[in-house]
């Protein structure tokens, strides 16, 4: 709580971690988002930035906040898009589920 981390201090942290620049890409949705603009910037992360690993926390977080009044339909059609997307662009999809 007394140590205050600068944001310089992180990117040193981030460059150590990824050994180059442009390794690492991160993507906030803020707790909900439509789930094709989250199936847009994975496909975009995958082919164009060449991801291999693409961790998607929190899947239910995508869907809490809109307004669908059936969450289960939209993780089903979620869910069901992100596995077709591995299997055409071939990449490791590490999903966070509750």
């Amino acid at each position: 709580p007394d140590t205050y981390v600068t944001t310089d201090e992180v990117k040193a942290a981030i460059r150590t971690i990824t050994k180059r620049d442009d390794r690492l890409h991160l993507y906030s949705h803020f707790g909900s988002d439509d789930p094709d603009v989250i199936l847009d910037v994975i496909r975009f992360l995958v082919a164009a930035c060449g991801c291999k690993f693409v961790t998607l926390d929190h899947i239910t977080m995508v869907v809490s906040g809109l307004r669908d009044d059936d969450e289960r339909k939209v993780l089903d059609y979620l869910s069901t898009r992100l596995a077709m997307l591995v299997e055409e662009l071939n990449f490791a999809l590490l999903l966070v589920s509750h």
